[in-house]
């Protein structure tokens, strides 16, 4: 006779036989089995937290969780750039690339990526396919897929000006009389900081130019 081993779950994950006359299974009675496959909780932004960047380079950061028996060992094991991949949501993004991997603790992973060219949308997903090695600590292999996570907008185009206009007639005006200007831009801007909110422009005023 004997019975079978359930995991955490309640799946069988083993039958066991009773040993031969005399032995006992009283030396192993701490063994835990763990036959349920790690899983992705999120993948967020990690540096920088906006979402709206221009870099070169992001981090994600990676949470697993698992149902580990009572006490566990938690975590997971063969973490590497091969099972995390770049997707690009929206836009020409070209070139993105997972660069490094570092242990935070056993089931957070720190993951930095190349936002290679171009702009637009990027996701960090884990996945099973393309060389995925994620296993829990007992062995078990990562087994669904993560497409859920958190995007970085990559915007590496630099604004410029197309347009500048004011409602005041050609011609000459007094010294001290202000004059609106209008100056329109590709796209959305904000000042720098240290521009105070400022916008400084040379304006050609015959032979002199004047800021």
């Amino acid at each position: 006779a004997g019975g079978t081993i359930l995991a955490v779950d309640n799946s069988a994950a083993a039958t066991l036989t009773l040993p031969a006359a005399g032995l006992q299974l009283s030396g192993n009675k701490n063994l835990r089995i763990d036959a349920v496959a790690p899983v992705v909780a999120s993948s967020n932004r990690q540096t920088p937290a906006g979402q709206n960047v221009n870099l070169d380079t992001v981090v994600y950061r990676v949470t697993f969780t698992e149902n580990a028996p009572a006490g566990g060992p938690f975590g997971v094991q063969n973490v590497g750039v091969g099972d995390f991949t770049p997707v690009v949501t929206a836009g020409t993004i070209t070139g993105a690339s997972v660069t490094s991997v570092t242990e935070i603790s056993p089931l957070i992973y720190d993951v930095e990526v190349d936002t290679g060219t171009g702009n637009g949308t990027l996701r960090l997903d884990v996945l099973t396919s393309g060389g995925a090695t994620i296993q829990d600590l007992a062995g078990t292999p990562y087994a669904a897929n993560y497409t859920a996570g958190a995007t970085y907008i990559i915007e590496k185009t630099a604004p410029v000006i197309t347009g500048v206009s004011s409602a005041a007639v050609n011609g000459t005006h007094r010294a001290g009389l202000n004059i609106d200007i209008a100056i329109t831009f590709s796209e959305l801007v904000l000042l720098a900081p240290a521009a105070a909110g400022n916008l400084n422009l040379t304006l050609e005023t015959a032979t002199t130019d004047q800021a």
